[in-house]
């Protein structure tokens, strides 16, 4: 008998013997069994969704396909029964946010000051510098002078002066035939704002409102017309929601709209006599409105609302939806009952 089928029948027979101590099938213990008498020792490395297999006809390793439903990738992906291991995709989930809840992540991310001035009396916002050269005469050459730069009218999101998130609101004293009208300190923090949803015929929409104060009274007037007190003021920012050009955020895609509301009286003098003559209150939501979607028209300071509002949201889920593993991307955004929903795969 040739001296390799005799070492095999060998091995055959205690296979046999070691399937039924082990508990084990004999063709599974054959299979190691082979392996030993035919092929190398050291097996070739794995493949997801395949077993390495002895071929004694030809002394060597080979693969054979796992059945379908093997485990594969530690466990994480599933074996098609053809050679491919399959990493099942996490479903389409849902993000409720109601209105208000936000208010205290947002301020985590969007902080800093509001401030209007034209009276002069309030402390500089933003300072700065810059130098302005002129030609000096005859053989003096240039003569150059450091200017500075302060502003009282501002929305403040940086700490550091210069920074273009530190942009002054162009407001100025404003005159008209009869008065000139001076703003006197109005200010706010922006990490009191709260943050309301809702829908509009554009599609979903966040306001994001900033109670103000200001010294009394908040606007001088020229005698002989009364100075005017604002109470309970309050200043709102409204912009339509879409995706975000990456797919996994949001993002402002309208104008930014300015609402002021606020509670007026004439300082010593009745409200009604006035108020045939000349409209106040629509004089100051009119400038409001102006200066407001000036200062937020550059697409950075625009920006700066987006990166705080997803900062927001995805702090408030991580805090709030169980098992929350970030946003791979976003599939829809709606609002109702002041409720945003975002539907969203995970990551």
């Amino acid at each position: 008998m040739n001296k390799r089928i005799a070492i095999y029948v060998c091995l055959v027979g205690i296979a046999a013997v070691c399937a039924a101590e082990l508990g084990g099938s004999l063709d599974s213990v054959l299979e190691v069994a082979e392996a030993i008498g035919f092929c190398p020792v050291q097996e070739p490395p794995p493949i997801p969704c395949y077993k390495t297999v002895c071929i004694a006809s030809t002394g060597q390793w080979g693969y054979q396909t796992l059945p379908s439903g093997a485990q594969c990738q530690g466990g994480t992906g599933v074996c098609d029964g053809h050679g491919h291991c399959v990493i099942p995709q996490p479903g389409p989930r849902t993000l409720a946010i109601s209105s208000d809840t936000l208010n205290g992540a947002i301020s985590s991310f969007l902080w800093g000051d509001v401030s209007l001035d034209t009276t002069g009396n309030a402390p500089p916002l933003v300072f700065n510098q810059h130098i302005e050269c002129t030609e000096g005469p005859g053989p003096i050459g240039q003569i150059c002078v450091t200017v500075g730069d302060t502003h009282y009218s501002y929305v403040k999101l940086s700490n550091t002066p210069g920074d273009p998130l530190n942009f002054p609101i162009d407001l100025s004293t404003e005159c008209n035939w009869a008065f000139c009208i001076n703003v006197n300190q109005i200010h706010g923090s922006l990490n009191a704002v709260s943050v309301g949803f809702g829908q509009s015929s554009s599609g979903p929409s966040v306001l994001v409102s900033i109670p103000l104060q200001s010294a009394d009274p908040t606007l001088l007037i020229d005698f002989p017309a009364p100075n005017v007190q604002l109470s309970n003021m309050r200043l709102s920012l409204q912009g339509t929601l879409a995706i975000n050009g990456a797919g996994n955020g949001l993002a402002i895609s309208s104008a930014i709209d300015a609402t002021l509301d606020f509670d007026r009286n004439l300082t010593n003098f009745p409200d009604w006599l006035l108020d045939p003559f000349y409209d106040i209150d629509g004089e100051i939501r009119d400038q409001v409105r102006s200066n407001v979607a000036s200062a937020f028209s550059t697409p950075a300071r625009k920006n700066t609302l987006n990166s705080a509002l997803n900062s927001a949201i995805n702090l408030y889920a991580q805090l709030n939806v169980p098992g929350f593993t970030g946003i791979r991307s976003i599939t829809a955004v709606r609002a109702a009952s002041r409720t945003l929903f975002i539907d969203f795969i995970p990551n």
